[in-house]
């Protein structure tokens, strides 16, 4: 009887989420593993814990397997108010680091409650969404959708950790989507942020804010909404990007180095730019198939500093080279895809915007990640899903891979075909 319900078990499993994901986790234990291990007895002792790290996160992963998802769509709410809560007692008791309030000391070990809070703030927002009964662009759902990201952002960015903080917030617009909000919606509010960047970007360039607020203007006029609100939306824009400079006066010293690294990255290669240049060197040199695993010039001599942690596509680059690379995305790629495949189908209003929610993180740290690694994005802090050192990432990532096949694998409830 036991054995009988093991094999069910093992046959309903989606091995199209479930393949790739190990398979990314052995990668990024190899990657580790070779990152560390000729370095001091502290920096080797990082790979033993990250096996510790992934043992527990895959029995963390086959819990949440089994856990009714009408029971995860429950306590929703529940696990939010106490993630919130965790956010608030680390920025007053947690452990400091790097000169970032983020963890919680636990012996050896630490937990981060900004990565608990990505799977908690995602299906609250599902639920909250699923829950809805008024029209999918209602501005009800819309003030509900960002109040509930605004605060575990904001307690976030408090720590300070901006990498987290925007993993946080890239969830809201995709699931608002996914439910039914129209294009025009989210143009009226990501465009206010475009407006600040590029305000930012130009150096308060007035030139440039005025072509930008000139484009702006362009879709609203073409978009044939009405007058009163082109008129609300360009107003919006204006008061944002005159209000740009003083939100960049607010941020950390070493955050506006790194933005203004990425916009010029050959400013400070010496200083706030070095991890960013040798990361460049050390991806070019790994050419088409990589020098190899322990094999890489810049891995091992460790002029790639946290080369282990948000850095890990330096080491995969320099190794594997270009097919590596490709390997990589394509794993990701197959994930990602099965994803939004399966929650196109399901018959489940929850576990679908859940999906979706799933998707939009796992594809948002890849891009971020690998576009910081080769200079083409801000240095953000963004680890690297299934393949960066750290336990509480780790087990948050496989945490959201069960709650993916706790969905997949219940084809007779969801009818997923």
């Amino acid at each position: 009887m036991v054995v009988e319900k093991i094999k069910n078990f093992l046959s309903d499993l989606d091995y199209f989420l479930l393949i790739p994901a190990l398979l990314l986790c052995g990668i990024g234990l190899l990657c580790i593993y070779s990152a560390t291990v000729s370095g001091s007895s502290e920096l080797q002792f990082n790979f033993t814990k990250q096996l510790i790290h992934f043992a527990i996160g895959l029995l963390l992963m086959f819990l949440v397997i089994l856990i009714p998802i009408r029971l995860i769509d429950g306590a929703a709410i529940l696990l939010y108010t106490i993630t919130v809560i965790l956010l608030i007692l680390v920025l007053a008791t947690g452990s400091v680091r790097y000169g970032a309030q983020r963890w919680f000391a636990l012996g050896p070990f630490s937990l981060q409650p900004s990565e608990i809070a990505k799977i908690a703030t995602m299906i609250c927002i599902a639920r909250m969404l699923a829950l809805s009964r008024v029209n999918p662009a209602h501005v009800a759902n819309i003030f509900i959708t960002f109040s509930l990201t605004l605060i575990p952002m904001f307690l976030v960015m408090k720590q300070p950790d901006l990498g987290t903080a925007l993993c946080i917030g890239c969830i809201a617009l995709p699931i608002l989507y996914w439910h039914g909000i129209s294009l025009f919606s989210i143009f009226v509010m990501f465009s206010p942020i475009a407006t600040v960047l590029v305000h930012i970007g130009s150096g308060y360039s007035f030139e440039a804010f005025i072509l930008t607020l000139f484009v702006i203007l362009m879709i609203l006029y073409f978009s044939k909404r009405k007058t009163g609100i082109i008129l609300a939306v360009f107003a919006l824009n204006i008061i944002v990007g005159l209000s740009s400079e003083p939100l960049w006066d607010s941020l950390k010293d070493y955050q506006k180095e790194r933005i203004l690294n990425f916009i010029e990255p050959e400013r400070d290669t010496q200083g706030s730019g070095y991890q960013v240049r040798q990361s460049k060197i050390a991806i070019g040199a790994g050419g088409f198939s990589g020098k190899g695993l322990m094999e890489g010039t810049q891995t091992q001599l460790k002029f790639l500093p946290e080369q282990h942690t948000d850095f890990i596509f330096s080491v995969i680059g320099e190794e594997f080279g270009f097919i590596g690379a490709v390997v990589l995305l394509t794993l990701f790629g197959i994930m990602i895809f099965r994803l939004i495949l399966i929650a196109d189908v399901v018959d489940d209003k929850f576990a679908s915007l859940t999906l979706i929610g799933i998707a939009t993180l796992f594809s948002f740290q890849v891009m971020v990640n690998i576009g910081m690694t080769t200079g083409i994005m801000p240095v953000t802090g963004i680890p690297l899903p299934f393949l960066s050192y750290g336990g509480t990432a780790l087990w948050t990532n496989l945490c959201l891979m069960g709650i993916a096949l706790n969905i997949s694998m219940r084809k007779k409830v969801y009818d997923i075909h």
